[in-house]
């Protein structure tokens, strides 16, 4: 296990600076100037301040000043929110996203799991039939889609507060289920098909002919293994959330990290874009790395093909 998770540690770390490093040249071969705004700028301006941030030094030496601030945590100075750092922005802004994305994640699991047992144990019956119909339409449905649907209803019935971030201890309630809608259903399909091949197994028949009641079977004998699928999804899941978090920030209009970065690509600001990339990239390996971990416990089959 030890050699495991140190090489999923090392993994984590390569495919980090990777992604650092694509996103930084990526923004210097993007056209535009962080400092041109809508008015026009002399261009001896402009110069002034590029060597004022540095942006007229060699590009190397600007990368390699960006991996230092990424490897001490201190991204500098925000080029499109004046006064603040972008440290400053990810702190006040990651919240709302971390919020958002684990809400979502827990409504996801909250609604696949229980639906996918109860189809694998009703196999072909009416109820498998309509679960799994109630999964394939949130799967057919976007969150774009469910959002809206969401918000017009929560409008109408007055039951939540629709958009904003001005109560947090509620708003994050429709974006997180809108989410969790949408994942959810993958849950579901994924768990019915887990418990499905797990129950199959001759050591499930093994216990039922010892009479062992069926509740103890399901959930004490075959949990375990009709779960593997569903964790295993769960590392891609995370980083589809994140995405989906962008989208929700703009449909529920929230001061979430998703909506910097969209500005951040907008503005060319560099600093920030790279420290929401870092962010949400190490959110996604940390995720990634744990779901390999409790995979490894609950498969030690996957780990011994892993580190093959």
């Amino acid at each position: 296990m030890a050699r495991f998770i140190i090489s999923r540690f090392l993994q984590a770390i390569l495919v980090l600076f990777s992604v650092l490093t694509i996103t930084f040249f990526l923004t210097r071969l993007a056209p535009g100037n962080p400092f041109q705004e809508d008015k026009a700028i002399p261009k001896h301006i402009l110069a002034k301040m590029d060597a004022y941030w540095g942006r007229d030094q060699p590009v190397m030496v600007q990368y390699g000043k960006q991996m230092w601030n990424f490897a001490t945590l201190n991204f500098g100075p925000s080029f499109g929110n004046k006064g603040f750092t972008v440290n400053e922005v990810i702190s006040m802004a990651f919240p709302v996203s971390f919020m958002i994305g684990l809400s979502g994640l827990l409504f996801a699991l909250a609604i696949g799991i229980p639906i996918g047992i109860l189809s694998a144990v009703k196999r072909n019956t009416g109820v498998d039939y309509s679960l799994m119909s109630f999964a394939l339409v949130g799967i057919c449905l976007p969150t774009f889609v469910i959002g809206p649907l969401l918000s017009i209803a929560m409008i109408k019935l007055g039951w939540l507060p629709a958009l904003g971030w001005e109560t947090p201890w509620v708003n994050w309630i429709l974006p997180g289920l809108t989410l969790g809608l949408f994942y959810g259903a993958y849950f579901a399909r994924l768990t019915r098909a887990g418990m499905l091949e797990t129950l199959s197994q001759d050591y499930i028949r093994t216990a039922r002919s010892k009479g062992v009641s069926e509740t103890r079977v399901v959930l004490g004998h075959a949990l375990k293994g009709g779960l593997v699928p569903v964790v295993g999804f769960v590392g891609p899941a995370v980083a589809a959330l994140i995405g989906g978090s962008f989208v929700m920030e703009s449909v529920f209009q929230l001061p979430g990290l998703g909506t910097h970065f969209i500005r951040a690509v907008t503005n060319r600001d560099t600093p920030l874009l790279l420290g929401c990339v870092a962010t949400f990239g190490v959110l996604i390996l940390i995720t990634n790395f744990l779901s390999d971990i409790l995979l490894a416990w609950l498969n030690p089959r996957h780990q011994s093909a892993s580190d093959a």
